[in-house]
């Protein structure tokens, strides 16, 4: 992800952005280093669980994302927000009740291990 987003950042810079001050390059490492830990995570969960189980909770993120953008950055979620999220939910829900129904989904089983 370094790769890609690295170059493409630096393009959108390049039109207009200010000089960056060490607070900015702070801001900049936490979010890489937040960025690596959730992937690494993500990566994780597909190991453990299996990827019918794991992704809802990766795929109802912006969901997850908008209330706490309150307090942090005093962003209230628009229309659009809501509406996408309830739409996300609605799809996962719906996948979820209608795999099961099918019997594709497994029933949670124990973690698997490195070794298996």
């Amino acid at each position: 992800m370094l790769l890609l987003m690295t170059p493409l950042t630096r393009i959108a810079a390049l039109f207009g952005r200010p000089g960056l001050t060490w607070t900015h390059l702070a801001w900049f490492a936490a979010v890489a280093a937040l960025g690596t830990a959730a992937q690494r995570l993500i990566t994780q969960s597909l190991h453990i669980a299996a990827t019918n189980l794991a992704m809802p909770v990766d795929i109802m993120m912006p969901i997850w994302a908008a209330p706490p953008g309150y307090p942090v950055f005093a962003e209230i979620p628009g229309w659009a927000t809501w509406t996408g999220g309830a739409v996300i939910f609605a799809a996962t829900v719906y996948i979820a009740w209608r795999e099961r129904l099918a019997g594709a989904v497994p029933t949670p089983a124990a973690p698997r291990t490195a070794g298996h």
